[in-house]
């Protein structure tokens, strides 16, 4: 267990967001560092870390589905956040761990969707129109 850390001043928030450290505010919302723990303001600046392909975002979007941390429970979801973060890391062991584990909680249907699904945000955001 951390203990609480220093309130974070308003004007250092808007320099982590100015220089893009989107994982960071996710960590800081999510444990509640320097700043009120908030589910919803975590998921938030890691789904936008996660869309610059920042696979611990990704892991954590995964995690925050899964356990229900300020969202409905959806293992469908967890397990494409998962997916995600799979396909590009070298080291896939932190990420194929939580697919099976949220893997046998799937059909096979629902896995097969999710693969297309991962194929399209990848193709989305190689694509030269992607939107920002």
């Amino acid at each position: 267990m951390r203990l609480p850390s220093a309130p974070i001043a308003r004007s250092d928030l808007e320099d982590m967001i100015a220089s893009g450290q989107y994982l960071h505010l996710g960590q800081l919302y999510a444990d509640g560092q320097g700043v009120p723990q908030d589910y919803a303001e975590a998921l938030k600046w890691y789904y936008i870390a996660s869309k610059e392909g920042n696979i611990w975002a990704q892991l954590a979007v995964g995690r925050f589905y899964e356990n229900a941390y300020g969202v409905q429970q959806d293992y469908v979801e967890a397990y494409f956040w998962y997916s995600l973060a799979a396909n590009v890391c070298a080291d896939k062991y932190p990420f194929m761990a939580a697919m099976d584990r949220i893997g046998s909680k799937l059909t096979l249907q629902e896995k097969a969707e999710v693969e297309k699904r991962v194929i399209s945000w990848k193709q989305t955001l190689s694509s030269p129109n992607a939107e920002d």
